[in-house]
């Protein structure tokens, strides 16, 4: 798997390389990914989680670290592409 970030500071493309995403994203700023992050104390004792979801972003690096594809990823828990490049841009 390769996870490489190109382009300048304002747009964020991220390719993942035979893991499940079809193609090269990048057409959402950075900021429009993180927009799909949230950080609340009374929720998930205050670990960065999918917006909307009790799923911790850290969940996300970790699976596709162990082999997990991200096509399989996104139909076990439900996710959209974007909130899959959002937890990477997050790390990132």
């Amino acid at each position: 798997m390769g996870i490489k970030a190109v382009e300048g500071p304002s747009v964020l493309c991220t390719r993942v390389i035979r893991r499940g995403l079809d193609e090269d994203r990048c057409d959402m700023t950075r900021e429009e990914l993180l927009s799909r992050i949230s950080i609340d104390p009374n929720v998930c004792f205050g670990k960065p989680c999918i917006r909307g979801r009790r799923i911790w972003v850290s969940l996300i690096p970790d699976l596709l670290a162990g082999g997990m594809k991200a096509r399989e990823i996104m139909e076990e828990y439900d996710l959209a592409e974007e909130e899959i490049l959002a937890c990477i841009a997050y790390g990132g």
